[in-house]
């Protein structure tokens, strides 16, 4: 954690009055404590006074007591200056934008006020070790090729006298096999129901109570830190702090119970007109618009009417924030509150106007689009039929729970984790199920244009419908021309709102049960190419030691005197290169499963977290293959799939592009090869001269 977001806490109840450094969420927690110490202390002060004055006869008291109270007020009015002293977290008012949209220009922050107590414990984040010891030793299950290279040391805490000593009753340390199974089912209980499990899913509104009280030590690793900021305010969102109108949040909580009326020809036409005219301007609108008032005395709606009417209907309502000019970070989350890009350094704001204006015009340079996940699910179902073909998913899953076995593995619906978490009642009959996905576009082929958007797939959609354009719902558009060095800044207020909806639910209105039932949205795959998904799952990409996309435990061999690894099963012929000499892979002995992988993934984060330098960050991140957490372990993981498992393959990419491309070159001895290689040995160079062409002419006439 930066300098510059780091917490101080002294307060009596938390801290035993003892200067911590905390992190953003414990140090709003302690708020209250700090708030009752100062009162307290200013009631005893005057109650002292008040004492004293009026005692006649009365010993005086002891030196011991006076210095008591005294330093239990200078430890109380320490902490009420801390209290005092740190920076308090705003969410300016949005205002709309000249288009309708909705602009924040100060984006989604962690709400100051706490919620009352949980009813269960969110995920913790990786507990930190000692700064000045060394970190556990790298988690390896029996049998890895890969010998591990730490040593490992139990963490010690220190009490506020400098001794060592561990309190009487710790909370289980967080990916810890004893934190990761005090939710199983203990062996020989009777199983509850599917509908009873259903029914008794407890809330995520008021999920503090059980939370651990463990302190964690800041990470030396900035990444580490931005990231973990993150993750902290997304397990503390709600929607009073989702920058939306009032009136928007007023009907995530209160839906419309009636479907959309269509009745008025003037509005159907107007919704025409506009989408006819989607890449025309405002002005060709008002034209039309003229036109019919003039030659038909019909009345169209307005642009800014038609548009508020289409937003309604649809639920797709664009966020406005802003972003820096080079695409570097969104100024979002940490980055909130700053007027420059932290990396690149350019201002946020334009300086021509802000200093025109003496700092009253605060004009951004760019700005990106998020679309609230929320309004486009309570839209879906206000439709009849929409509301009958979200229930699909739900009846295929209950007739394979019910029947016990798979005849034919035909959708996502047949997969063990999947099929787990609706067992376990994480998935309800109201719930939705969520396919995430980010790509970059060009928008233009003659120019620079590049853009990352990023959309969600109902899987509650038949396959034959959840892929096509008018169910694919719109998440975010992040302008380029250049790459986002910093994409959790951007997905941030998208899974801001997300992470607010499982935690309170959303309320729709069902237009095929005509009831009001209550979504608690499961987000169950996190799709990209493979240079996006190094950035989303915060590990190595493909070109690590490990870099599988399903973080398997077999890591790659490299050249002699080369950095990148492959992902090479068989050990070659007369190779003999250290950390990469382990035997031959068999791709079927890969027994797994994904709470194996989730514990050994956590338990391996908690080492490269632990880092005490950049030398030791990077060892670490090569024998774990981890960089960073993910921002979608901010997400509860009773609404979502476990981490690594939710990361899926690319299998478009593997099979379609790259592998084709790949064996084409080989096939037909194109490809790229090392110069004291020779490809007239290449014995599978096959497709060559006259047999290419004809292979070209043999499909050409298929």
């Amino acid at each position: 954690m930066s300098r510059r977001s780091q917490f101080l806490c002294s307060c009596m109840e938390g801290c035993k009055g003892i200067e911590t450094v905390v992190s953003r969420s414990v140090w709003e927690r302690h708020a209250q404590y700090r708030k009752q110490e100062i009162a307290a202390s200013f009631s005893h002060f005057l109650a002292g006074r008040s004492a004293t004055s009026s005692a006649t006869g009365a010993g005086a008291p002891s030196s011991s007591q006076t210095a008591a109270s005294k330093r239990h007020r200078e430890a109380s009015d320490a902490s009420g200056a801390s209290a005092g002293k740190q920076r308090r977290v705003q969410v300016n008012d949005s205002e709309d934008s000249d288009d309708g949209s909705v602009r924040a220009n100060a984006n989604v922050q962690p709400s100051t006020e706490r919620t009352p107590s949980p009813d269960i414990a969110p995920d913790p984040l990786p507990d930190a070790s000692r700064l000045d010891s060394p970190p556990p030793a790298l988690a390896r299950d029996a049998g890895s090729p890969v010998d591990t290279a730490l040593p490992r040391q139990a963490p010690v805490e220190e009490d506020g006298t400098g001794a060592h000593s561990r309190p009487s009753s710790p909370a289980p340390d967080p990916g810890s096999f004893s934190d990761l199974e005090e939710d199983e089912d203990e062996p020989g209980t009777e199983e509850p129901s599917l509908e009873e499990r259903e029914a008794g899913r407890p809330s995520l509104l008021h999920r503090d109570a059980q939370e651990p009280t463990v302190e964690t030590v800041p990470s030396r690793i900035e990444d580490f830190n931005i990231t973990e900021e993150f993750i902290s305010a997304l397990r503390d969102a709600s929607l009073d702090n989702d920058p939306l109108p009032a009136d928007v949040l007023d009907r995530l909580r209160h839906p419309p119970q009636q479907p959309p009326d269509f009745s008025d020809p003037a509005l159907r036409l107007s919704i025409k007109i506009h989408l006819a005219l989607t890449n025309g301007s405002q002005e060709s609108y008002n034209l039309v618009r003229e036109a019919l008032h003039d030659e038909l005395q019909f009345d169209l709606l307005s642009f800014s009417q038609v548009k508020s009417q289409i937003a309604e209907l649809s639920g797709v309502i664009p966020i406005v924030q802003h972003m820096c000019v080079n695409t570097c970070v969104a100024f979002t989350g940490p980055f909130a509150d700053r007027d420059t890009c932290p990396i690149c350094q350019e201002p946020r704001y334009d300086q021509h106007k802000l200093h025109t204006s003496r700092g009253r015009v605060k004009s951004p340079r760019q700005v990106f689009h998020t679309m609230p996940l929320g309004p486009q699910l309570q839209a879906r179902r206000r439709h009849p039929e929409m509301a009958e073909k979200m229930q699909y998913r739900d009846q295929c899953m209950r007739e394979i729970l019910a029947s016990g076995c798979i005849d034919i593995y035909d959708d996502l619906y047949c997969g063990t984790d999947l099929l787990d978490a609706m067992r376990k009642g994480q998935i309800a009959s109201s719930d939705s199920v969520l396919f995430f996905s980010i790509d970059g576009a060009q928008l233009y082929q003659s120019k620079a244009s590049d853009c990352w958007i990023y959309i969600w797939i109902l899987l509650d959609l038949a396959p034959d419908v959840r892929y096509k354009k008018p169910h694919v719902l719109p998440g975010g558009i992040i302008p380029g021309p250049n790459k986002p060095k910093n994409l959790d800044s951007f997905l941030f207020p998208g899974l801001h709102h997300l992470a607010a909806l499982q935690r309170e639910g959303l309320q729709v209105w069902d237009a095929a049960k005509l009831e009001i039932v209550t979504d608690h949205p499961f987000l169950d795959l996190i799709g990209a190419d493979t240079p996006g998904m190094a950035a989303l799952d915060g590990m190595v990409g493909p070109q690590g030691r490990l870099g599988c996309r399903f973080y398997c435990d077999y890591p790659g061999r490299r050249k002699h005197g080369g950095s990148q690894y492959y992902p090479a099963c068989l050990k070659p012929l007369y190779y003999d290169i250290p950390g990469c000499n382990h035997a031959d892979v068999v791709l079927h002995d890969f027994t797994e499963t994904s709470e194996d992988k989730n514990r050994r993934y956590l338990r391996n984060l908690q080492v490269v977290r632990s880092s005490r330098n950049q030398a030791e960050f990077r060892r670490n991140r090569l024998e774990t293959g981890i960089c960073k957490p993910t921002i979608f372990s901010g997400l509860h993981s009773s609404h979502r799939l476990h981490i690594p498992a939710c990361f899926p393959p690319d299998l478009m990419h593997l099979a379609s592009l790259n592998l084709t491309d790949l064996l084409l070159g080989l096939w037909r001895g194109v490809i790229d090869c090392d110069p004291d290689d020779d490809k007239s040995t290449w014995d599978w160079m096959v497709l060559r001269r006259e047999v290419w062409i004809n292979h070209g002419k043999a499909v050409g006439a298929a």
